[in-house]
């Protein structure tokens, strides 16, 4: 059986800089080791975009020049987190890969 399972786009898998829900992401992907484990996160300049760790393939998302001027300023209305936009290119490229 195959998961995947969509990591917030703060920081990287493994939780090499912090961040609870990175490191809770982690631990559950190595519990499950019966499982293929495809986890997708955001890039970091010392890991690679894609890598295979046992039962885990990391998906790392580099954030371009669209996501940058989509959330360049807190003061666009798609800024805001409950926004659709705010989202749009992280999820896109996760749909692209699925």
């Amino acid at each position: 059986m195959k998961i995947a399972i969509v990591a917030p786009e703060v920081f990287p898998v493994p939780p090499i800089r912090g961040g609870a829900i990175e490191t809770l992401v982690h631990e559950m992907a190595l519990f499950l080791s019966n499982l293929e484990i495809h986890i997708f996160g955001i890039s970091d300049p010392d890991l690679p975009l894609g890598e295979k760790r046992g039962h885990i393939t990391y998906w790392r998302y580099r954030k371009n020049i669209l996501h940058h001027i989509l959330l360049s300023t807190y003061k666009l209305p798609f800024k805001q987190s409950t926004s659709n936009w705010y989202y749009w290119p992280y999820s896109r490229w996760i749909a692209s890969k699925l």
